[in-house]
């Protein structure tokens, strides 16, 4: 009887002991849950993204150096000493070959313009004469205007220039307007380059008119450039004098020439379509001498007026 008790209270007591080793249930036991802070733990369907687009995003542009609105006469002389053929002779102008200088070296030599004028590159424009590259050139000054246009293309490969000074002479009262640049000036260029292969003259005459224009066109193919002056000249009895100095240049250089050889080529040439000879006397008829003397008189050091027939210039 001791024994089935003894065994009864054994039962008990290790029936007893399981139980106290039963785990308890701590927070150490369960799975975890880490607290997500608020603001992170929006769905990511529901996170912002902020989205650049070109209405908030601002790209910094290229900016022109803004030029005075009237250049003074430094600036101008300086545009004239850089472009007065120092560095080398037509056709090579202002370190340009029409023909050999790539479109990337022109822009590199044509540069140093935008310390005195305004200087735009447009490449890959539509014109008349096709797609062309054109680095274009503007300087005023109140009493003078130089600009002009580099242009290369398929079709067309030339360097036009027009300096111009505005001040009028009246009868009275000289023209205070600056010279042209003289490595420019008709003396100077007939001395550069010799006796030119065509001269020809242009006037109008009509009743009311007193000081007539006076143009002269200057060609030299050989050279690939063309230069025509602009004069203020009278009506003196029976003829047309010019003796007043020349306030007007255009300038034409092309790398082939070709294009200057007659005057159908030149009136087919880019830049040079305006000209009607038509309007346009050799000066053989216009002044009555050859280009041989025509260079011989007007290269002097004191040359003599122009003068011209004024029947032949009467519609």
């Amino acid at each position: 009887m001791n024994k089935i008790r003894s065994t009864l209270l054994f039962i008990f007591l290790a029936s007893c002991s399981t139980t106290s080793q039963i785990p308890t249930i701590t927070s150490t036991n369960l799975p975890t849950h880490t607290l997500v802070p608020t603001e992170t733990a929006i769905p990511p369907t529901s996170t912002f993204t902020p989205t650049l687009t070109p209405t908030i995003t601002l790209t910094p542009l290229p900016t022109w150096t803004p030029l005075p609105t009237l250049a003074d006469q430094n600036s101008f002389l300086d545009f004239i000493s850089f472009t007065e053929n120092g560095i080398c002779k037509f056709p090579c102008f202002a370190g340009i070959t029409q023909g050999e200088t790539t479109w990337d070296e022109a822009i590199f030599a044509l540069r140093p313009m935008e310390a005195v004028a305004k200087l735009d590159i447009s490449p890959n424009q539509e014109s008349n004469y096709g797609q062309v590259n054109i680095i274009s050139w503007y300087l005023y000054g109140g009493e003078y205007e130089v600009e002009g246009e580099f242009l290369t293309g398929s079709s067309v490969n030339l360097i036009w220039m027009d300096i111009q000074s505005f001040s009028i002479p009246t009868e009275n009262i000289p023209s205070r307007s600056l010279p042209l640049p003289k490595p420019f000036n008709l003396q100077s260029v007939l001395k550069a380059y010799g006796i030119p292969s065509m001269v020809f003259i242009y006037t109008f005459v009509h009743d009311q008119s007193s000081s007539p224009p006076f143009k002269i066109l200057l060609v030299y193919p050989e050279n690939q450039f063309y230069i025509e002056y602009h004069r203020h000249a009278k009506l003196s009895g029976n003829s047309v004098v010019a003796c007043d100095s020349d306030y007007y240049t255009d300038l034409l250089v092309v790398d082939n020439k070709d294009k200057l050889i007659s005057v159908d080529a030149i009136s087919n040439t880019p830049k040079a379509k305006d000209f009607d000879f038509n309007n346009w006397k050799p000066v053989e008829q216009a002044l009555n001498i050859s280009p041989e003397k025509f260079h011989e008189i007007y290269s002097a050091s004191s040359p003599g007026c122009m003068i011209s027939p004024k029947s032949i210039w009467l519609p």
